[in-house]
């Protein structure tokens, strides 16, 4: 019976360390801010916190394209290119996601500010 008690105080033991070590871990993961970087034809056009909303047009080989930056992440409104996966790819939210878009030579990338991060 002692074996039986010492056994379960032992689980309780663990199971409170590891639900303690998940939240210290997922708080000091959000506190980081994430970044959005555009780059164009390998050179970075646009590197953006996601603090707020905002809408950029870039102007591309085949015309234009239109990306949406919000709080929660990042994706491609419109886009001119012949084969629309860019827009296909959806929005992205965590550190290292990407977007590209071979046929305007376009790369989006989520970065956390330090280290990649997820929400």
């Amino acid at each position: 019976m002692k074996r039986f008690r010492n056994d379960i105080i032992l689980v309780l033991v663990i199971l409170i360390f590891a639900i303690t070590f998940y939240f210290i871990y997922r708080e000091i993961n959000n506190s980081n801010e994430l970044v959005c970087k555009i780059y164009q034809e390998q050179e970075l056009k646009y590197e953006i916190l996601l603090d707020h909303e905002e809408v950029i047009t870039l102007n591309t080989n085949d015309g234009k394209m239109v990306i949406v930056i919000e709080k929660d992440g990042v994706y491609v409104k419109e886009s001119d290119c012949h084969d629309k996966i860019c827009l296909n790819q959806g929005k992205i939210k965590r550190g290292g996601e990407v977007i590209t878009c071979l046929p305007d030579r376009v790369y989006i990338k989520l970065e956390g500010k330090g280290a990649d991060v997820y929400l």
